[in-house]
C-alpha cells in the first residue's frame, strides 16, 4: 500500500518482530536520495504488519504492482529496514574530523558478526569491516556478516579483500560514502542486503542475489554479469546474479570489461534477473573498449518496456 506524505503510520507486506522504540528506514521510491526516511516506531498493530511512526512521514513512497502480458509480475515498494540491533558500536568522534574506526578481520580465526549496529564507523577512505587475506572460506572456521546494520560512515561498510566465498547476508547499510559493499576476489556470497547508498562490486566474481539498492547518487550495482551460454569458466568460478533490484539511482547495471579480472569470458556478458525503477540515465551501462566489441545479452524487467531478452552488440 502506498504511503503518502503527511501519513503516521504505513503497511507491511508481511508481519515483523519489532518493537515501540526501533529505528526503521524506509527507502526513497522517486529519483532523489535524500527521500529515505529514518523513523521511529510508536505503536505496532497485533498483527505487526501496521506500524505507526513518531513523526509523519515526509514523503511520498509508492507501491506498483504490474503484470505483463507473458504473466510475468513487476512488484516494486520501499522498503522498510529495522536499524536498531543487540549489540551496538558506536563512534564518538566529531563527524567533521572524519575519523573513526575499522575492524579488521585477517588470516583465519572464527569471526561471527550476527546480529551487531556499527555507527559511523569508518575513518576517511577506510571500510567499517574490513576483511583480508583470508583466503578461500572454510566452513571449520567459518567468517561471515549477517543480520548487521551500518549506519552512516565516512567510507564503505564491508570491504572483501583477497578472501573468497564469504557470505554477506540479510545486512543493512545506511548512508555511506562511495560505496556500500566493495567485494573482491571469488564466488563470495551478497544475498538479502537492503542498501540505501552506493553499491559497488568492482572486480568480483561473486553470488548477488535478493539484493535492494535504493537511493544513491551514482552506480546502483559494478558488476561483471553472467557468462553467457556456452562459455567456458574456470572451475573456481562461481559467479551469478538473480533477483536484485534497484531504483532510485543514476545508472542501474554498470559493466566495466577494463576492470582486473574481467577476463574469464570478454566476448558475450550476460545481465538477466534485474528490476529497475526510477533510474536518471542508465538502466544498464557498460564502459567499452572501442576495438574488439562485446556482446550483451540482457534478460531483465524494466517497468516502462516489456521484460522479453534484448541481445545487442556493444
Amino acid at each position: 500500500m502506498t504511503a503518502v506524505t503527511g501519513q503516521n503510520s504505513i503497511v507491511l507486506s508481511e508481519s515483523v518482530d519489532w518493537i515501540v522504540g526501533d529505528e526503521i528506514i524506509i527507502t526513497t521510491t522517486d529519483t532523489n536520495i535524500e527521500h529515505t526516511e529514518r523513523h521511529t516506531i510508536a505503536n505496532i498493530s497485533i498483527d505487526k504488519t501496521r506500524i505507526g511512526i513518531v513523526n509523519p512521514l515526509v514523503y511520498t513512497h509508492i507501491v506498483i504492482h504490474n503484470v505483463f502480458p507473458s504473466g510475468q509480475i513487476f512488484h516494486l515498494a520501499g522498503v522498510v529496514g529495522l536499524l536498531k540491533r543487540n549489540i551496538r558500536i558506536i563512534n564518538r568522534s566529531p563527524s567533521s574530523e572524519l575519523f573513526g574506526f575499522r575492524i579488521v578481520v585477517t588470516d583465519y580465526a572464527i569471526n561471527i558478526w550476527n546480529p551487531v549496529a556499527i555507527d559511523a564507523p569508518n575513518e576517511d577512505k577506510r571500510e567499517g569491516i574490513h576483511i583480508y587475506n583470508l583466503g578461500n572460506w572454510n566452513p571449520s572456521r567459518a567468517t561471515f556478516i549477517n543480520s548487521c546494520s551500518f549506519d552512516g560512515g565516512y567510507y564503505s561498510a564491508i570491504g572483501i579483500w583477497q578472501a573468497n566465498s564469504i557470505p554477506i547476508t540479510n545486512n543493512i547499510v545506511y548512508k555511506t560514502y562511495e560505496s556500500a559493499i566493495v567485494v573482491t576476489e571469488k564466488n563470495n556470497i551478497i544475498d538479502n542486503n537492503l542498501v540505501s547508498t552506493i553499491y559497488w562490486s568492482s572486480t568480483a566474481q561473486p553470488k548477488l542475489a535478493n539484493n535492494l539498492v535504493a537511493g544513491v547518487e551514482r552506480l546502483a550495482y559494478r558488476i561483471q554479469g553472467n557468462s553467457c551460454p556456452g562459455a567456458v569458466l574456470p572451475s573456481d568460478i562461481n559467479n551469478d546474479y538473480v533477483n536484485n533490484e534497484v531504483h532510485s539511482a543514476m545508472s542501474g547495471i554498470n559493466c566495466w570489461p577494463m576492470d582486473k579480472d574481467f577476463d574469464y569470458d570478454t566476448n558475450c556478458i550476460l545481465i538477466r534477473g534485474f528490476k529497475f525503477y526510477s533510474i536518471q540515465n542508465y538502466d544498464v551501462h557498460c564502459a567499452h573498449k572501442i576495438t574488439g566489441g562485446y556482446l550483451f545479452w540482457i534478460k531483465l524487467q524494466i517497468l516502462r518496456t516489456s521484460s522479453e531478452d534484448l541481445c545487442c552488440n556493444i
